[in-house]
């Protein structure tokens, strides 16, 4: 089973990833995602750790903000803007 960090650093790696994810998220199908990918993880605890990597380092990358774009705390991985 991955960790949450773990599933960030691959999709951060992968572009095929990044919009697989950003497909899931504009459906609202990231917990499938992430199930899908080997992470159990809530969307709860999803977004505790993004708001953790948000605050180790307050300018995220360009990648980041793409997946991000849209930003509101719904079903949607990466949706987190402060």
């Amino acid at each position: 089973m991955k960790t949450i960090q773990e599933l960030y650093n691959e999709v951060m790696a992968s572009e095929a990833l990044k919009k697989e994810l950003k497909e899931a998220s504009q459906k609202g199908k990231v917990e499938e995602f992430m199930k899908q990918h080997d992470c159990n993880a809530t969307m709860d605890e999803l977004m505790s750790f993004l708001e953790g990597v948000q605050s180790e380092d307050e300018d995220l990358s360009l990648d980041e903000l793409e997946l991000v774009a849209g930003g509101t705390h719904s079903e949607s991985m990466f949706c987190y803007v402060g």
